[in-house]
């Protein structure tokens, strides 16, 4: 039994085909945007309009941590304004005298496995890691809005509104038959990595698949060896083991 899921293109990736992989284990790591604000008409005393004349550098060039970005020439040598970091010159805005670098800054949360198995094959073309899995019971989907995995954390909606606490609903796997607004937005103000449901008053912002039938419902409550669960949006499965 395998499944696949996506990575972004920004995504460094920490496992090859071949490698065993235990739950929790990090599949990749995500680059994530920082954006740093550089006043060039302030520091070189120009008019915001006028501050593509100094510019040393083209729109959407790489540049160096301590490169030249902007110089005007003085009477004696030349002022630089020089990029606080490595990345790209992104933007240029001639109303606040500002230029916008991109630069690139490691996430602090890399993407977990949330199961056992051995990585199959890693396509960089399609950019999906396929797994196969130790195990496990494949429960058919109507949808899957992304991929997700977890503990799965399942209650009655009558105790879901008093029974939640951080502890035992971050990072993990929601199943209800119905849910309602409130369950889904406390469940997500605590972390919860995604929802399995039936039915639902509204659609969860957070990673979901909703199942077809009572009977695939049925499947995952009355395992009582289901601990644990993933779903993907690639090959539209959600596994439970």
């Amino acid at each position: 039994m395998t499944i696949t899921l996506p990575y972004p293109n920004s995504a460094n990736l920490l496992v090859k085909a071949g490698d065993v992989i235990q739950y929790g284990k990090a599949l990749y790591s995500q680059h994530e945007a920082e954006h740093h604000i550089i006043s060039i008409s302030q520091q070189l005393k120009v008019k915001p309009a006028e501050i593509f004349s100094y510019l040393v550098t083209l729109i959407e060039s790489s540049v160096k941590k301590g490169q030249a970005i902007a110089e005007k020439k003085k009477i004696l040598g030349k002022k630089r304004i020089k990029s606080p970091v490595d990345g790209t010159l992104i933007g240029v805005d001639h109303t606040s005298g500002t230029v916008t670098i991109e630069s690139m800054a490691e996430a602090t949360h890399p993407f977990s496995a949330y199961c056992n198995g051995t990585v199959e094959s890693i396509d960089e073309t399609s950019r999906t890691i396929t797994i196969a899995l130790a195990g496990g019971i494949e429960i058919k989907t109507k949808s899957v809005s992304d991929s997700a995995g977890g503990m799965l954390f399942s209650q009655t909606m009558n105790e879901a509104a008093y029974n939640q606490n951080q502890e035992t609903i971050a990072e993990a796997l929601i199943i209800q038959k119905h849910l309602d607004s409130v369950t889904i937005a406390k469940c997500e103000a605590l972390g919860a990595n995604g929802f399995i449901f039936l039915t639902a008053d509204t659609i969860p912002s957070s990673p979901y698949t909703q199942l077809p039938s009572d009977q695939e419902f049925e499947k995952i409550i009355t395992n009582p060896t289901a601990k644990y669960g993933i779903f993907s949006e690639c090959d539209k499965k959600c596994i439970v083991y």
